[in-house]
C-alpha cells in the first residue's frame, strides 16, 4: 500500500466504525450466556483489533496524519490533549503520562467515535410523562400530543436508552403520534 496516497480522512472514519462495532459486540458478549456465540464473538474481536491496529499504525507513520488523532479531551493528570487510544479496548491515551483512559474517565461528553446526530427542533414548550412500573419492569413515556410508548426497563441504562428511543423516533414532535399504545422490548 502506497502511504503517500492514503486517504487518512477515510481511514479515520474506518477507525471510528471499527471502534463503535467493537464496543457494540462487546455489549452483546457481556449480555450473552451462549458459549457458541461467545466463541464466535471472540474471533470477531480479534479481527476488529487487527484492523484497528493496522490502521492506527498507518497514522503513527505519518506525523501530519497523526495530528488527526489529537482530540479536544484533556488528560486528568497532566492536562495535555489526549489522542485516540492505540488500544481498541480504551478510548483515549495520553502520550505524556503513557496512560490509556476509558471514555468515562475524561471530562468531555462526546466520544471521538460517536456519529454526529442530526439536530431536531423542539416545540416552544411541551410536557413529557414518564411512568415506571416496578412490578412489571416497564416504563411508559408520553406527551400531551399523543398516546406514548411502553418499554421494558430493568435498570438505569435501560431507562436512558428508552428515553433516547422515544426522542429519536421523534414522538415528541409528531402531531399524529402512533395510534394506540406501542410496546418495545
Amino acid at each position: 500500500m502506497n502511504l503517500t496516497n492514503l486517504d487518512y480522512k477515510n481511514l479515520f472514519e474506518i477507525l471510528k466504525y471499527t471502534k463503535r462495532a467493537y464496543n457494540d459486540f462487546q455489549k452483546v458478549l457481556n449480555n450473552n450466556e451462549n458459549t457458541l456465540i461467545a466463541n464466535l464473538l471472540t474471533k470477531i474481536f480479534a479481527e476488529f483489533e487487527k484492523q484497528y491496529n493496522d490502521i492506527y499504525k498507518l497514522f503513527e507513520k505519518n506525523e501530519k496524519a497523526k495530528e488527526m488523532l489529537v482530540l479536544d479531551n484533556c488528560c486528568n493528570n497532566c492536562h495535555n490533549k489526549l489522542l485516540v487510544s492505540d488500544n481498541i479496548d480504551y478510548t483515549y491515551q495520553c502520550e505524556q503520562c503513557d496512560e490509556n483512559f476509558y471514555d468515562f474517565e475524561t471530562f468531555e461528553d462526546d466520544r471521538w467515535f460517536d456519529d454526529e446526530e442530526e439536530s431536531i427542533e423542539l416545540d416552544s414548550s411541551f410536557n413529557v410523562t414518564i411512568d415506571y412500573d416496578k412490578n412489571l419492569k416497564t416504563i411508559w413515556i408520553g406527551s400531551e400530543n399523543g398516546s406514548g410508548a411502553k418499554y421494558h426497563c430493568n435498570n438505569i441504562r435501560d431507562l436512558i436508552n428508552n428515553i433516547e428511543k422515544y426522542f429519536f423516533n421523534n414522538y415528541l414532535n409528531n402531531e399524529k403520534e402512533k395510534d394506540g399504545e406501542i410496546t418495545y422490548d
